[in-house]
């Protein structure tokens, strides 16, 4: 499905599609949007989802199910799609990089460090003290961006970047803190962004370790403790994922998917995928909610 700016708050209003956030309660979005909701796609932007309620959702075609008082964050480009079985009661608060990167450059990789990457969980269950003051700051955001007083948006990149810190805190609790000092972990994370930047083309295990670098003695070390794989078969899975993501937009041609992954033939790219996945890509997109 074509990625479709949500209708939100805009903090310029000369600029509304560079500069969005939106907060917004579930019930209410899912009734007006659940045909689309309910069906795998696609944004361009971050999501943070607050369930108050159990339920489950899926994210990049995975079941994700939840506790009552999660919180999920999603990336720009991963697949989801609520269940229209749950209940679906919270908040869902959308952001992208380039309201980030007004107020700070930096800010993307600041959050992707801890909260926003493919190397750390991406739910967290929120005790009630904790859940409470979360509600708080998000009530603080949504009315600071409703009455649009003086330097309304500044102040509505603080509350957000609280938000955050808060969900940094809870994720800490719950499974650790994050090896800051680690050179591994920041390697895994400059490994898996390269293997994004480079997603249209094909190089070579020493290419990237030149790249990073590093040594392919050290790449295939940290595949091994990130994700118990080897680094050929990350860069794989991660290729696989994206053309699964691009043939979430049922308008788009398989042989259009594999050209915008690197395969100069079509036939390629459907034998690559079908290896991996057990289908081939037009079967794989037909049973697509």
């Amino acid at each position: 499905m074509a990625d479709e700016a949500p209708k939100e708050y805009h903090l310029h209003k000369h600029q509304p599609s560079k500069l969005q956030l939106a907060v917004r309660d579930l019930a209410p979005y899912l009734k007006k949007h659940g045909d689309k909701a309910t069906k795998a796609h696609s944004h361009s932007y971050y999501q943070i989802i607050l369930f108050a309620t159990e339920g489950r959702h899926y994210v990049d075609y995975e079941v994700a199910s939840h506790a009552r008082q999660t919180a999920f964050v999603l990336l720009p480009g991963q697949i989801h799609y609520f269940c229209p079985d749950a209940l679906n009661e919270g908040r869902i608060i959308q952001f992208n990089e380039q309201f980030l990167a007004r107020f700070d450059p930096k800010a993307r990789d600041v959050i992707e460090y801890r909260l926003f990457n493919e190397l750390t969980p991406e739910n967290l269950t929120i005790a009630g003290p904790e859940w409470e003051r979360i509600c708080g700051i998000l009530d603080l955001l949504e009315h600071e961006i409703a009455d649009k007083k003086n330097d309304y948006p500044t102040q509505s990149y603080h509350l957000l970047r609280t938000l955050i810190t808060y969900l940094e805190r809870a994720q800490e609790v719950q499974y650790g803190a994050i090896p800051a000092a680690s050179k591994d972990y920041r390697m895994a994370l400059k490994f898996k962004r390269l293997i994004q930047d480079k997603i249209t083309t094909f190089p070579e295990l020493a290419q990237y370790a030149a790249w990073l670098n590093t040594s392919t003695k050290t790449l295939s070390r940290i595949s091994k403790r990130y994700w118990n794989d080897t680094p050929a078969n990350v860069i794989k899975k991660r290729k696989i994922l994206e053309a699964k993501r691009l043939l979430a937009n049922r308008q788009i041609q398989v042989k259009e998917v594999g050209y915008s992954l690197g395969f100069e033939e079509p036939s390629n790219f459907s034998k690559y995928f079908s290896k991996v996945v057990g289908m081939r890509p037009k079967e794989f997109q037909q049973q697509l909610p």
